[in-house]
């Protein structure tokens, strides 16, 4: 149990301000959604995206090796769709024009469920994350000098969802009580700036394909 609790606490750690630093297309739609009030659709997208994660770290934290030379042989294909899929997305966001709404009432169920199979394949489509998870894993044990067995794995697996679900319901949240407050002129440059980080990224993942 004492090995559980210390991997989930290390998973926590490394999913809430991992989460903080990354920028991709599941982070800036759910921001996306939480800026135009609908925070219900953005928690469920959050929640798809956190499962999503805490099933590619447990992929990465079982070590299965044959998976990992094969990511390592075919990186650039996938560098190649995160770069399609980051141009796509920052596209979208320059071309989006704010229209601030209140939160309805009630949320259509079917909406919320599609929002979290979104979150799901926006991480799902990013199997690299396998071997990033690996390498956090590896890191944490050589700082730390600890070692992981199977239920200190397991643990920090779903640590990692915890901590990636706490930190967007924490800044959905914090959006929540600030609804209203942001003025569509500056939420269209929000996302202008958004959408122009999101088609820099793209670029540098091209470069970094095509120089294999």
């Amino acid at each position: 149990m004492t090995s559980f609790v210390m991997g989930a606490f290390f998973g926590m750690l490394s999913g809430f301000f991992g989460s903080m630093l990354a920028a991709g297309p599941a982070s800036g739609v759910i921001f996306h959604q939480a800026l135009l009030g609908k925070f219900q659709r953005a928690k469920s997208l959050a929640l798809g995206s956190s499962v999503a994660e805490t099933l590619y770290c447990g992929v990465g934290a079982l070590g299965i090796l044959w998976l990992s030379s094969f990511l390592k042989e075919y990186k650039w294909i996938f560098e190649w769709v995160g770069s399609i899929l980051l141009l796509g997305t920052g596209f979208l966001f320059l071309k989006l024009k704010p229209n601030i709404t209140e939160e309805p009432s009630k949320e259509d169920k079917k909406k919320l469920a599609h929002a979290f199979v979104y979150g799901l394949m926006l991480i799902g489509l990013n199997p690299l994350l396998i071997l990033t998870w690996g390498i956090v894993i590896a890191t944490i044990q050589t700082i730390f000098g600890l070692h992981f067995n199977l239920l200190s794995l397991v643990g920090f697996s779903f640590g990692v969802g915890s901590g990636v679900l706490s930190w967007f319901y924490s800044a959905i949240s914090w959006l929540k009580k600030r609804h209203g407050r942001i003025e569509e002129g500056l939420l269209h440059k929000i996302f202008q700036g958004i959408g122009s980080a999101f088609i820099l990224f793209a670029i540098v993942l091209a470069i970094r394909a095509a120089m294999g």
